[in-house]
């Protein structure tokens, strides 16, 4: 039979032109998700109406049926392919997976095969009839359970993405609702118009208005295509670029109006979007007229916004910036907020540890810059003030089981009356006795809200409370305190900051003790060493007087002055005269030694010769008595020297005395000296006990004595090397001591440094 002629093919075809038309132009943009599905849901749609002019074209009811049979390849398609679109649209891609599409698909492939078979046909088509519609020759059929099937799984697939869209439309700004209601209507206009011909309701008897009613659609999506860029600002871009920015996002309109905002902002404000558009802004943000007048001036506003409450305050930096049209009117603005409590935070807390170090820095300083402990308490509650803000403050040191204060800042008497003499027991007060005991600091954020508080007269305004034990030497001695007019004002954070301003406290009462524990031992030893002065001072005179004396006496009685003496009388007071001399040489070194003073020393030339033999004729006497010999060696030529020979008596006296005292019978004290054109040098070589490493460094030190027990062989006071180095120095010589070990011997040097000659002095 020949094709007839029907007037619904003109329709038909537009439509499926339009199809085509926007599956090339969704084909051309097909590197924005959900294009390429798109472009192939409209060729689906095109081949559709395509098929179904050739149906309703042909008269014969075999052919009829071919063709609509070969509608289904579009029919079971087009669910799964606009569920595609849909995913990939509103930013669901990472759905679209193979595994994913396969099981779409798996369904309508078993379907189609099935409709080609005849058991499969009987089971879509319980009855297939033709029937003539006016001029024209329809299919009629009666639908059979695999029919169904199919329709209840592509009417589920097109529901939910219907679903799916409608949720994008909600949460969407202005042009993503208008694209997504776009995409809405072109879906649901052909859903409807199958639906009322699948049940019988369609008023064109026998036509299935789906095709037909893709004219709409396409005429819709060409709108949106071209109007609203659907496919280059889609909603997938808000949902990637903006919904999902931790960054929050709001959109406010010319009126002040919220209309458009992401979740990082509702999170930021703390309230959902359905309570927050159509919203006036300045509701959300109080700074709103602000950012705005700030806005038209610079581009963009900013500026820094605080919410919530003292303990969990939050800080957000605003950027506004003008939304312009094309005619540069501003047509709204766009908000971002960025979460800067982190930042700001962290700054707060550098700014504390910076606050922190410095205000232990300078209590540091005053620690050591005064020894007075009033001072440093003063100082100290001073510093604490910068670190931790409070109203007033005081330090309480405890005395047997008292605490009283010492130091206030802050107070006033009108304030607290009896202050200055306020004393608090410390097992009876809670917050000291924890303190003492746990050595760890305290907060109490409401004093009304501690059980434990204890209320003194006249503290009745006090809300918040922070305190740290002083500790010394493993106990509390003390408390810094803390007091506050506004409940919730310390934390715990003040509280160990405020420890470490206790430990300073503790600190300096230990200096303060210290201190004054070293001046009373330094009193004690100062007079203790005027006391020694002044003995051996008065016993040297009182003693000297008597000898010379006595020395005068013997002298007179040896020259028989005083009568005749016989040969054993003379021995004896030869022996006293010598060790009286001795004495009275002790006494004059003693004496030199406390009242020596370089600078009343008087230098003259001296011939070293001529000085050597006068020295060595007395000490000659005092060596021979004790079994000893003297030998000096001098070399043909010494230079004069400068100085004081009564002084440098005393020096090589002592030299001379300690090797005498040290040596032992029989042996010999060699006195030799040279020079070398700047320094004459003087040895005094014994043949002694000689001496250790360790006793070369310390023998001429005052009071020093190689054998200090009380059972040393060795007289002597340990001041006669003390003197010698103290003299030789004031005549800018040098005196040192060598010896190769105990049982060596020991020789001591003097250097003198040799005097310039009369006719070099300037001037001549």
């Amino acid at each position: 039979m020949s094709p007839q002629i029907n007037p619904y093919t003109g329709l038909l075809a537009l439509s499926a032109l339009l199809s085509a038309v926007l599956a090339g132009l969704a084909w051309r943009r097909r590197p924005t998700p959900g294009a390429g599905a798109l472009a192939v849901l409209m060729l689906a749609v095109a081949y559709w109406a395509m098929a179904y002019i050739m149906e309703i074209i042909a008269a014969d009811l075999e052919v009829m049926l071919f063709w609509a049979r070969m509608q289904y390849l579009a029919i079971l398609a087009v669910p799964v392919l606009w569920l595609v679109f849909v995913l990939l649209f509103i930013g669901h891609g990472r759905w679209v997976t193979p595994r994913f599409l396969a099981g779409l698909a798996a369904l309508p492939t078993l379907i189609f095969v099935l409709l080609w078979t005849p058991a499969g046909l009987a089971w879509f088509y319980r009855e297939a009839t033709v029937r003539v519609g006016g001029a024209v020759t329809w299919l009629v059929v009666a639908y059979g359970p695999l029919f169904w099937l199919q329709a209840i799984y592509s009417y589920v697939l097109i529901v939910f993405a219907v679903l799916l869209v409608l949720l994008a439309l909600l949460r969407g700004g202005v042009v993503q609702r208008t694209q997504n209601g776009a995409v809405l209507a072109a879906a649901l206009t052909p859903l409807i118009g199958n639906a009322v011909y699948v049940f019988g309701l369609s008023p064109l008897l026998y036509v299935d208005l789906t095709p037909f009613l893709f004219v709409i659609s396409g005429i819709v999506s060409l709108w949106a295509l071209l109007r609203y860029h659907l496919l280059d600002l889609m909603p997938v871009v808000r949902d990637v670029l903006i919904e999902r920015m931790t960054d929050g996002v709001a959109v406010v309109d010319a009126q002040g109006r919220v209309v458009d905002l992401n979740r990082a902002a509702q999170q930021m404000i703390g309230q959902r979007a359905s309570a927050i558009l159509g919203a006036p802004a300045v509701t959300v943000v109080p700074e709103w007229p602000h950012l705005i007048q700030q806005s038209r001036l610079e581009q963009p506003a900013r500026m820094q916004v605080i919410a919530g409450g003292e303990e969990a305050r939050a800080y957000y930096d605003v950027r506004v910036s003008p939304l312009l049209s094309d005619g540069e009117t501003v047509q709204g603005w766009l908000a971002v907020f960025r979460d800067d409590t982190l930042r700001v935070r962290a700054e707060q807390t550098e700014q504390q540890q910076r606050a922190l170090i410095e205000g232990l820095r300078d209590a540091l300083g005053a620690l050591t810059s005064t020894l007075s402990i009033d001072e440093v308490l003063d100082r100290i509650l001073e510093l604490t003030a910068s670190v931790v803000p409070h109203e007033i403050s005081n330090i309480m040191l405890i005395e047997d089981g008292w605490a009283a204060v010492q130091r206030i800042r802050g107070y006033s008497t009108s304030e607290l009356p009896g202050i200055h003499n306020l004393r608090l027991s410390v097992l009876d007060t809670p917050n000291l006795r924890r303190m003492a005991e746990s050595h760890q600091p305290l907060a109490i954020s409401d004093t009304r809200q501690d059980l434990n508080w204890m209320v003194v007269p006249g503290t009745e305004w006090l809300r918040s409370y922070a305190a740290a034990p002083i500790i010394s030497k493993g106990r509390a001695i003390g408390f810094l305190n803390l007091d506050s007019s506004q409940p919730g004002h310390f934390t715990q954070q003040h509280a160990h900051v405020l420890k470490a301003f206790a430990d300073q406290v503790g600190i300096a009462l230990e200096n303060a003790s210290l201190v004054a524990s070293l001046q009373e031992s330094n009193a004690k030893l100062s007079l203790a060493l005027r006391a020694r002065e002044e003995a051996i001072q008065n016993v040297s005179h009182e003693l000297r007087t008597p000898l010379t004396l006595m020395l005068g006496y013997v002298e007179f009685m040896t020259n028989g002055e005083l009568g005749p003496v016989t040969s054993d009388q003379a021995n004896a007071l030869r022996v006293v005269a010598l060790q009286g001399q001795r004495l009275q040489f002790i006494f004059n070194s003693l004496l030199t030694l406390q009242t020596f003073q370089p600078k009343d020393i008087h230098l003259e030339f001296m011939d070293c010769r001529t000085w050597l033999d006068a020295t060595l004729d007395t000490w000659r006497q005092v060596a021979a008595a004790a079994g000893l010999t003297i030998r000096l060696v001098l070399p043909d030529h010494l230079p004069p020297v400068m100085g004081a020979a009564n002084y440098l008596d005393l020096a090589l006296g002592n030299l001379l005395d300690n090797a005498v005292k040290f040596s032992a019978s029989g042996r010999e004290i060699t006195v030799s000296a040279g020079e070398d054109g700047v320094w004459v040098t003087i040895a005094v070589a014994d043949q002694g006990i000689g001496l250790s490493t360790e006793q070369k460094q310390m023998i001429f030190e005052r009071f020093y004595q190689v054998d200090g027990t009380s059972t040393r062989r060795h007289g002597g006071m340990g001041i006669g090397l003390a003197l010698c180095r103290a003299i030789v120095q004031a005549h800018n010589g040098r005196v040192w001591v060598e010896s190769a070990g105990p049982g060596q011997g020991a020789t001591f040097f003097i250097a003198l440094p040799v005097a310039a000659p009369p006719d070099s002095a300037p001037g001549t």
